[in-house]
């Protein structure tokens, strides 16, 4: 008999413990929730995608073009997963149409090597080479099979859009 009141004692410490902790949750749940929030968004200014490479990170290199001696492109990941580009043809033959700003989302793939950039009907890809380079890749995300260059590195500052961007074409 004794040890079936025990189990009775324990089992009312138990629900009493429970009912408290109860209490104490609802009553401290948003200092609790802080708690938890406050170490996850320590760093929120800036994204870390693989050991050493973090955003806002701008790109830049001249790539090979087949019809001009090459073509400036500059490239920044914003961690906000926003980018913008910019094209510069070099000696292109249409100065109105020699340089192209274009943006849209950016996302990095599950294995840590291969950035997406979204914007438009076709994604371009890069291949996170280390920590101060990319290399473009062709249209279905593989590497480009020549000997030309198609890295890009990273720059020390961040490039940011400027104020005004001259737009052009249909948007949707």
């Amino acid at each position: 008999m004794q040890m079936q009141r025990g189990g009775i004692l324990e089992s009312n410490v138990l629900t009493g413990y429970i009912a408290c902790m109860k209490d104490v949750l609802v009553k401290y749940r948003y200092m609790l929730f802080l708690c938890l929030a406050i170490p996850v968004c320590v760093g929120c200014g800036e994204r870390r995608l693989q050991a050493g490479f973090r955003t806002p990170a701008t790109f830049s290199g001249t790539i090979p073009c087949a019809d001009c001696p090459g073509i400036k492109f500059s490239l920044t990941l914003r961690p906000d997963s926003l980018f913008y580009a910019t094209d510069v043809y070099i000696e292109g033959k249409d100065p109105e149409h020699s340089s192209f700003t274009w943006w849209g989302h950016w996302t990095f793939d599950p294995s840590g090597k291969r950035i997406s950039l979204l914007s438009g009907d076709h994604p371009q890809f890069l291949k996170l080479v280390d920590s101060t380079r990319v290399r473009m890749l062709d249209g279905d995300g593989n590497e480009i099979p020549t000997g030309l260059n198609y890295d890009l590195t990273r720059a020390p500052e961040v490039d940011t859009l400027p104020d005004t961007v001259k737009s052009t074409g249909l948007f949707r």
